[in-house]
């Protein structure tokens, strides 16, 4: 059995031919299955290693079903269209869809193109955790300062000490600066 990172799904129209697509894709070493648009919110359940979608141009709807996808999921999401409008381009650059390819299907450059997607989303992945940590250490930073200001306040000390008892303290208990400020600003 193959493993979910080796698996692509693929979602067409009724206008692009698989005939030749499901070949490059499988001479690149993945599994490829085939869904339709009305499974799209379920693909995210099933987690592919990639989500490919190979349309002549999109609609609106569909764009939209697209983005929100991209959004939320954590597969690789690549969309070749043969065409689309700047806005359509644009929207789907700002999704940060894993590929975008707007011309004729490139079966020659299949291997190349997924392995591309893969390593785009890994990066997408990689940027929202780094967020996720930032966003912790700027609530950790502002709970410190606050804790600080107690500690001033009920003490009567400089901020420098405040600080430094606090760097002790949450040394002795094997805490975080975050962690000990949270105990004291309860207490």
């Amino acid at each position: 059995m193959k493993s979910l990172r080796s698996s692509v799904m693929l979602l067409l129209d009724q206008h692009t031919p698989s005939i030749l697509l499901i070949p490059a894709i499988e001479s690149c070493g993945y599994l490829c299955e085939k869904t339709q648009w009305t499974q799209l919110h379920g693909i995210a359940r099933h987690s592919p290693g990639i989500l490919l979608i190979a349309q002549l141009e999109i609609q609106q709807p569909q764009l939209r079903d697209i983005i929100k996808h991209t959004e939320s999921a954590n597969h690789a999401v690549v969309v070749m269209l043969e065409r689309a409008h700047d806005s359509v381009i644009h929207s789907l650059v700002d999704a940060e869809t894993s590929l975008l390819h707007v011309g004729l299907l490139p079966y020659e450059r299949m291997s190349f193109l997924l392995k591309l997607a893969v390593a785009r989303h890994e990066l997408r992945l990689r940027r929202q955790q780094q967020v996720k940590e930032l966003q912790v250490q700027m609530q950790d930073m502002k709970l410190v300062s606050r804790a600080k200001g107690k500690l001033m306040h009920q003490q009567g000390i400089t901020e420098t000490r405040a600080h430094a008892t606090m760097q002790k303290l949450a040394m002795a208990r094997g805490q975080t600066l975050g962690e000990l400020a949270q105990a004291i600003l309860a207490s």
